[in-house]
């Protein structure tokens, strides 16, 4: 289950802590990315090491004013 969901443009956020480092986490992430990829949804992971300030420019037709 997403952290966020955007109807609009069926776009699911997920905020990835440390525990998604591990490899069997990591690994049924993958899988549910392709799942919901092959859904027709856009997949977008922020993972806590992460700069969250790029990642929401490099991603700006989602996280846009107008739609936050």
């Amino acid at each position: 289950m997403p952290d966020f969901y955007y109807s609009e443009g069926r776009v699911c956020v997920f905020l990835d802590g440390t525990p998604h480092d591990q490899p069997s986490v990591s690994g049924k992430d993958a899988e549910n990315d392709k799942i919901l990829r092959a859904k027709q949804f856009q997949v977008l992971r922020l993972r806590y090491n992460q700069d969250m300030l790029a990642f929401i420019r490099k991603n700006a037709q989602v996280f846009s004013p107008a739609r936050c």
